[in-house]
């Protein structure tokens, strides 16, 4: 796996596919990729640019627990509530049981980016 640590909780891995800011990512066959709801996550994407995200590119991995975090939602979520994690990386009301944060802010739909706490 390539893989560079910047700090306690930032890491660096390169890409197998388009990886966009603010998702849930995975390691799978060594690399990055996007997280489905069911999968052993390693933290989100936090890079500057969204335009940067090719294949085999270096980006940066931030491990959310215990801290905020920005993310990408799949639809609407009302501020306060708990948040499961859902398909391509992202976020979603909690519906399921599978609780994955709280958001700290609402989300009108989805592709909002919003700030939540990951407990």
């Amino acid at each position: 796996m390539s893989q560079q640590v910047d700090g306690p909780d930032l890491s660096r891995f390169v890409a197998s596919e388009t990886i966009p800011q603010f998702r849930r990512c995975r390691i799978t066959s060594g690399k990055l990729a996007l997280a489905d709801a069911t999968a052993a996550e390693v933290g989100l994407e936090v890079g500057v640019s969204q335009a940067r995200k090719v294949l085999d590119e270096p980006l940066t991995v931030r491990n959310p627990y215990g801290r905020t975090c920005k993310v990408e939602a799949s639809a609407a979520i009302l501020e306060g509530a708990a948040i499961e994690a859902a398909a391509d990386g992202r976020v979603a009301p909690e519906t399921s049981g599978a609780h994955w944060g709280v958001a700290l802010e609402a989300a009108s739909g989805a592709g909002s980016i919003i700030e939540c706490i990951r407990n």
